[in-house]
């Protein structure tokens, strides 16, 4: 489902797998969170369950890399620039060793592949 790509100037992040909508969300204690729809009949239903870490198998061992960026910009390669506005998101991480968590949510209702990012202990 993820992982890191030497480009030039640091680290690119790649998302495989089926094309859908991802969400970032900031959340507590440094932790951020990439929500990969996969099905939901409601939003905020939606994100509520995926946050909770309910329902949850382990899709993949964790990824461990040295972040050097302060900020890193995801953009949908399958955007085109003169209708899908805008086509990058940009979000924040801390210096150092991450820790990147790839779960799988799945209830009768909804269901999404959710990236955690944290520091490293």
């Amino acid at each position: 489902w993820a992982n890191t790509i030497s480009v030039t100037g640091g680290h690119g992040f790649l998302l495989g797998g089926d094309v859908g909508m991802v969400l970032a969300i900031p959340g507590a204690n440094g932790v951020t969170s990439l929500i990969r729809w996969v099905y939901a009949n409601d939003e905020d239903e939606l994100l509520a369950f995926a946050l909770q870490g309910k329902s949850i198998t382990q899709s993949e061992p964790d990824l461990v890399f040295t972040n050097t960026f302060a900020k890193w910009v995801f953009f949908n390669a399958a955007a085109s620039p003169s209708s899908d506005s805008p086509a990058m998101r940009s979000i924040s991480l801390p210096f150092g060793q991450i820790r990147v968590e790839t779960v799988y949510c799945e209830s009768k209702t909804n269901a999404a592949v959710v990236h955690r990012f944290s520091k490293s202990a």
